[in-house]
């Protein structure tokens, strides 16, 4: 993990999922600087604001009734500036064809949308103090992460 501020963009147009995560956050000794993006069926405004913005690890919690992760992970890894940046789905969806989508399309990790927030918390810390910029690529069997 970097010593200065962790730059952290969550693309999350609920407001208690945006409360509950930057509470999660905020909770840390983690130093870091959030930025919310509601899901935008026009990608590209979120893109170039991303670009802007240069963070370290995108968190995806877009509802598919909007736009589904998977355009917005296929987008990114599109993107010369962004497509190396750790992407993170949090979903309620734990289908295998789900799973398999977004993993193909490029997310990094798949967290599932606990009812249980201390949970939730545990695991985005965990995910926090990985070192994003020297991760091996995630393989299928490692990348959906559960609360064991």
């Amino acid at each position: 993990m970097k010593d200065y501020p962790l730059s952290i963009a969550l693309i999350e147009e609920d407001e208690d999922d945006q409360f509950i995560f930057s509470s999660i956050i905020e909770s840390t000794s983690i130093p870091a600087a959030i930025s919310f993006l509601e899901c935008k069926k026009d990608i590209q405004t979120n893109l170039s604001t991303l670009e802007s913005l240069f963070p370290d690890i995108i968190f995806l919690g877009c509802p598919l009734k909007h736009i589904a992760e998977t355009e917005y992970l296929e987008k990114i890894r599109d993107n010369a500036i962004l497509k190396e940046t750790f992407c993170v789905i949090i979903s309620g969806y734990t289908h295998n064809k789900y799973l398999k989508g977004v993993f193909n399309a490029g997310a990094n990790l798949h967290i599932n949308k606990f009812n249980d927030i201390a949970v939730l918390k545990n695991i985005i810390i965990k995910v926090l103090k990985l070192d994003l910029k020297n991760c091996p690529p995630p393989t299928y069997e490692t990348f959906h992460v559960t609360e064991n």
